[in-house]
């Protein structure tokens, strides 16, 4: 087992984010879509009337959400999706008065621009569930004020080295998916280094692989990649030199709890797996390799299987050099509304 020890306690740059700036009475939404790597919507679900508009080519892409119930604060996580050794990241999140326009930059193993098929998800609050998510601008050495929430407390950000930050959430369920990815216009990547209690370590890279500077999007999340959806996340380690999901870090949620999940980790695959009704739903996956070492996980697929009735995710990871390695990671995987779910 793969089990990264926390950085120190000390800072250069801080800031703290003391109240959520979201209204408790705003219900919390939901959007994610698969993008082509020529720009073209591949799958798209938002949990509230909403426009997703996508364009772009060659590994500069953008991703609007148009619609009255996006006007709100959220999160935003890009993965790069496919069998080749790239990544994404995101160079702009702005609400743009009716919701948000988001701005993906994708890239080969040594940073330069390449095209690249991608999904994005978009998160506000969400209720009934332990967790946070917050955006660190590295320009700024600070917290973006309108775009950190958690559901208790209140959320920080330390610098502990080049390239390396302690995110302090205000709460943290144990068993959570924890995501991250890089902002900002250089060709940095960020991944999750270790987490403990309610303290996440972030640790970010260049395109030579060697510690960077960067902001950073992280979202904490005690279920799916939305609470109440359908699916589930894996906390994915090497044991015995293969892949394995402590239980612990791992669960299959749905919207009926009499209707129980299943979750294996086989080779290289994570299968959530549930007496689905339908396998026709859009599908979204989420991947960020944990521990300090460089390089990048990604999505290679995402897809249902017929016979299992499961969710079935391959992740693909690559050592700075873009050569395929096995190494510790995170998935999450989520589909439609829960309330959305068909009798069964």
């Amino acid at each position: 087992m793969i089990v990264a020890a926390l950085f120190g306690a000390s800072s250069t740059a801080a800031a703290r984010e003391s109240e959520p700036k979201q209204s408790a009475s705003i219900a919390p939404v939901w959007a994610a879509v698969n993008v082509g790597a020529d720009g073209s919507r591949v799958q798209q679900y938002a949990s509230s009337p909403a426009t997703i508009t996508t364009s772009g080519t060659n590994g500069t892409y953008s991703v609007v959400l148009n619609g009255a119930a996006f006007n709100v604060q959220g999160n935003v996580q890009v993965v790069a999706t496919g069998t080749a050794a790239t990544r994404c990241k995101v160079t702009l999140h702005s609400p743009n008065g009716r919701g948000h326009t988001i701005g993906v930059r994708c890239a080969s193993a040594d940073g330069t621009t390449i095209a690249s098929s991608f999904t994005l998800v978009f998160q506000t609050r969400f209720v009934g569930g332990t967790g946070a998510y917050l955006r660190y601008d590295a320009n700024a050495a600070a917290l973006n004020s309108s775009l950190s929430w958690a559901s208790a407390g209140s959320n920080s950000v330390s610098k502990a080295a080049t390239g390396r930050y302690t995110a302090t959430l205000g709460a943290l369920d144990p068993n959570s998916a924890v995501h991250v990815t890089a902002t900002g216009l250089n060709d940095s990547y960020c991944n999750v280094e270790s987490w403990s209690g309610t303290t996440v370590t972030v640790a970010c890279f260049g395109g030579n692989g060697q510690p960077t500077d960067s902001g950073f999007s992280l979202l904490a999340t005690p279920q799916a990649t939305r609470y109440a959806m359908i699916g589930g996340h894996a906390r994915v380690e090497i044991v015995n030199g293969a892949w394995a999901a402590p239980a612990a870090t791992s669960v299959v949620v749905g919207a009926r709890p009499s209707v129980p999940g299943s979750l294996s980790v086989t080779g290289q695959t994570v299968s959530f797996e549930r007496t689905f009704s339908s396998v026709t739903w859009p599908l979204f996956s989420l991947v960020t390799a944990f521990g300090p070492a460089a390089g990048f996980c990604k999505v290679s697929s995402a897809q249902w299987v017929e016979s299992s009735r499961a969710a079935v995710v391959t992740p693909s990871c690559f050592a700075a050099n873009g050569s395929a390695i096995a190494r510790p990671l995170v998935t999450s995987v989520a589909t439609t509304a829960a309330p959305q779910e068909p009798p069964g």
